[in-house]
């Protein structure tokens, strides 16, 4: 598992997160047709939640950041904001 957590820290470190942003900044842009739809947003959705879960079970460190009381609203607000897009936005008729 710790192989797990040092590729995480690996990737976050502040250098390759800035490059790999612009890389995704990039890639957003150039495939918006692609992760705009229903069915990518959705598999977003779960990956993201995936992603929060395996943060919670398996780090310490992240589950005690996240809990604090000022940073729970940071988590409800990005996750409220997929799903209320998701319920609101109709799909995209070809």
């Amino acid at each position: 598992m710790h192989y797990i957590l040092d590729a995480i820290d690996f990737v976050f470190t502040p250098w390759s997160y800035f490059f790999f942003s612009v890389i995704a900044f990039w890639a957003m842009i150039k495939y918006r047709e692609t992760w705009t739809e229903p069915a990518f947003a959705v598999k977003l959705l779960w990956g993201s939640i995936g992603a929060i879960v395996f943060s919670m079970v398996y780090s310490e460190h992240f589950r005690n950041i996240a809990s604090l009381p000022d940073n729970v609203p940071i988590f409800l607000m990005v996750f409220f904001n997929r799903v209320l897009y998701m319920a609101f936005v109709p799909p995209r008729r070809s």
